[in-house]
């Protein structure tokens, strides 16, 4: 089941499409990572699906219901409990309180039941049990970005919309409250869709990611499609190429395996299967794909004569930077099947 869906989803301030028709679909259960330059157009998407802006035209499908009725039903903006926990830029706190008297506001403003078991509970989780107590505006940067998820998480949304979050963090705090997302997602359900600039710890959490260029999705992956798209692969050339395809195809009946037009073989792993759970620094062999020693000892014992034999290596965010449109952002975006827009003339966040 998706959470969410946008089909089409456009909002438009004067001449500048700050969101053009993006297609978005976000599963139960994600932690969707949505990557892309600063102006691309991700708050200002995230936005459009907390409620608190209006779409120019396009449609969000939230929890299966479709239309303003459903943003707001889901959104906070209601009498009904909030579906859809938001910390979009900088949090929302009161600096004269403390971050247990911020929590204890709006769960009471909720109708929290047993709201100061619950607002204990979030500051635990978030790291700030030892800070509960402190007024706010002595707080760092970073423990305010806590507080704004602990905000966040008030009244047990399902779905919860972090823009930013590892903002003015040292790498304790991010570890911190990295392992707290997943917590949350893997023992109590919670869906995601986080936006950052910090891709190593974006992809050290997200199961799936959503690439954002001018307003427009880039494309949506997997993290096995990324695996497969960034991982490392071997590239071969022998003096008998249709011979080594059928020995490698025999033995390595896992990889993916492709002739290039200089008859070259490439032999490539099968994807996030044998990789590890979460990125972050992947080792050579994460990517599933065959070790060169493995490959070299079959093509030895077949009696082979191996002129070429090297790693192919792809920086994930080399990818990315590709993807969102970095260097040659039209031709990038035509390696992907997508048409270059006439009519974007900028971005929002």
């Amino acid at each position: 089941m998706n959470i969410l869906e946008t089909n089409a989803l456009t909002k438009i301030y004067g001449s500048m499409r700050a969101v053009d028709e993006l297609d978005m679909r976000v599963a139960e259960g994600d932690i969707y990572g949505f990557v892309g330059k600063n102006g691309a157009g991700k708050s200002t998407t995230m936005n459009m699906v907390a409620g608190l802006a209006t779409p120019t035209s396009g449609e969000i499908r939230l929890f299966g219901s479709t239309g303003p009725d459903a943003v707001r039903r889901a959104s906070s903006f209601s009498s009904e409990p909030s579906r859809i926990g938001v910390l979009i830029e900088e949090p929302g706190v009161i600096p004269n309180l403390s971050a247990y008297e911020n929590l204890m506001a709006k769960a009471l403003s909720l109708g929290v039941v047993r709201a100061r078991e619950h607002c204990l509970d979030l500051l635990s989780l978030v790291g700030l049990a030892e800070s509960g107590a402190r007024k706010v505006k002595k707080f760092s940067m970073g423990m305010k970005q806590r507080l704004g998820v602990a905000l966040a998480l008030v009244g047990s949304p399902d779905l919860l919309l972090l823009d930013e979050p590892f903002n003015g963090m040292d790498p304790e705090a991010t570890r911190e409250l990295r392992g707290a997302l997943v917590t949350l997602n893997q023992e109590r359900g919670v869906t995601m869709i986080i936006s950052s600039h910090v891709l190593d710890q974006l992809m050290r959490v997200a199961n799936r990611f959503g690439v954002i260029a001018r307003g427009h999705m880039a494309r949506e992956l997997t993290e096995e499609e990324l695996h497969a798209a960034c991982g490392n692969a071997i590239r071969l050339k022998t003096t008998d190429p249709s011979r080594t395809l059928a020995i490698l195809e025999e033995r390595l009946s896992g990889a993916r395996l492709r002739v290039e037009p200089d008859q070259s073989i490439v032999v490539a792993g099968v994807g996030g299967a044998q990789a590890g759970s979460r990125f972050g620094g992947a080792a050579a062999g994460q990517s599933g794909a065959p070790e060169v020693e493995q490959v070299s000892r079959i093509l030895h014992d077949a009696d082979q004569v191996v002129l070429e034999l090297s790693v192919i290596e792809r920086d994930i965010e080399d990818y990315f930077v590709e993807l969102m449109g970095g260097a040659g952002s039209d031709a990038a975006s035509q390696a992907q099947g997508l048409p270059r827009d006439p009519k974007a003339k900028g971005g929002a966040r």
